[in-house]
């Protein structure tokens, strides 16, 4: 029987794709690390390749992030993060057994709920400098913190509600994540939003009395640390109190 070009390029395709290392032991770390760094929520590529990097590892494990890339994510089950990473198993001599070393590289897409199927097996890439996760913005450091709050709010759509400010500042890794919504543990700083079509507001309240506001009115943004004798509310930085020359 003679096959068509096309039905002979799927074949080929398919099992190239079959040719990619890994094992039956590095499929099973993978969906685990899969199911492991789903929850708490994370909301940006960032937040799932350090849950990655934090989840526990299985013995003589190593691993390694090789791609970290955002989508535009647009509801809670579009992907908004893309990851390839590595496991690394070295070999295992033992009496008269041995395992012989393996190196395998997965794909996997992540929604708002988590994993977005099994993690899929890729070949990796020739050369690969592991990727370093980004930390999230140190609270203590005013030039870093304040400086990614300002960014989210240049960038939100015009107008933006209450939900998108809040999404915004969970990808700018502003908000980390927490597992359990129904009993959430108090977050440090605390975080507060008022949006209509012309102004948002923002406040963050560190547990130390310190405080951070930020407005945007129509296209004039301002990011302060007001003095203590100003409520630290996100209806005081849509009223820009506190706001100094």
């Amino acid at each position: 029987m003679n096959r068509s070009p096309l039905v002979g390029a799927l074949v080929l395709a398919l099992a190239l794709a079959g040719c990619a290392e890994g094992t039956s032991q590095t499929d099973r770390e993978a969906d685990t690390i899969a199911l492991a760094v789903s929850y708490p929520r994370q909301s940006s590529a960032a937040g799932f390749a350090r849950a990655v990097l934090g989840s526990p590892p299985a013995p003589s494990s190593e691993r390694a992030i090789l791609e970290m890339r955002e989508l535009d994510a647009r509801a809670p089950q579009d992907p908004l993060a893309h990851l390839v990473f590595r496991i690394h198993h070295d070999g295992v001599e033992s009496g008269w057994s041995k395992t012989d070393p393996v190196t395998a590289c997965y794909a996997a897409d992540f929604n708002y709920y988590g994993a977005i199927g099994e993690p899929k097996r890729v070949d990796c890439p020739e050369n690969a400098v592991p990727i370093i996760p980004p930390e999230y913005p140190a609270w203590s450091r005013p030039e870093v913190f304040d400086r990614a709050l300002d960014t989210v709010l240049r960038t939100l759509p015009v107008p933006a509600d209450q939900r998108a400010v809040i999404a915004m500042l969970s990808r700018a890794d502003l908000i980390e994540p927490q597992a359990d919504t129904d009993n959430p543990v108090p977050r440090d700083p605390a975080v507060d939003v008022v949006a209509t079509p012309d102004e948002v507001g923002v406040s963050f309240h560190g547990a130390d009395g310190t405080c951070l506001l930020g407005s945007r009115l129509r296209t004039d943004i301002r990011t302060w640390r007001p003095a203590a004798t100003v409520p630290c509310t996100a209806q005081a930085a849509a009223q820009r109190q506190g706001v100094t020359p």
